[in-house]
């Protein structure tokens, strides 16, 4: 539907996706503080940091496949997830553990943009720390 949009410029209903099998199956899994558990379990491995790149994958899925976006509770349920491990410097830590991690932090910030939360402060946050302001 997507492409339907962009390379035809037509209009598209986007919200006939979000009742879609696949978008309620992972709505349903959410959790109540908006994440999305790991579905294995790892020996030696803290399950936070697990939860959190399942929890960006998800939320991949539900923003770039079926266009969800703030407006959807689910998306805002896993904002403010990530809200609340986001570091005061702006860095969205924890699928490395406490390492400082570039790739995740872009990659959350460009999902939460697409997702409408460009004017946010802590997304500005996350992407002036990288430009070294």
């Amino acid at each position: 539907m997507k492409t339907i949009n962009t390379l035809l410029e037509e209009e598209v209903s986007f919200e006939s996706c979000w009742t879609s099998r696949e978008v309620l199956q992972l709505v349903k899994k959410q959790q109540p503080e908006g994440y999305w558990k790991y579905p294995q379990n790892r020996k030696n491995i803290q399950m936070d940091n697990l939860d959190q790149y399942q929890t960006y994958r998800n939320l991949g899925k539900l923003v770039e496949m079926y266009n969800l976006d703030r407006s959807h509770s689910a998306i805002q349920k896993a904002s403010d997830y990530f809200f609340s491990v986001q570091t005061a410097k702006g860095h969205f830590r924890g699928i490395y553990d406490k390492q400082c991690t570039p790739n995740y932090t872009a990659g959350i910030a460009e999902l939460l943009i697409k997702a409408g939360f460009k004017e946010n402060p802590r997304i500005l946050e996350s992407l002036w720390h990288w430009n070294g302001y």
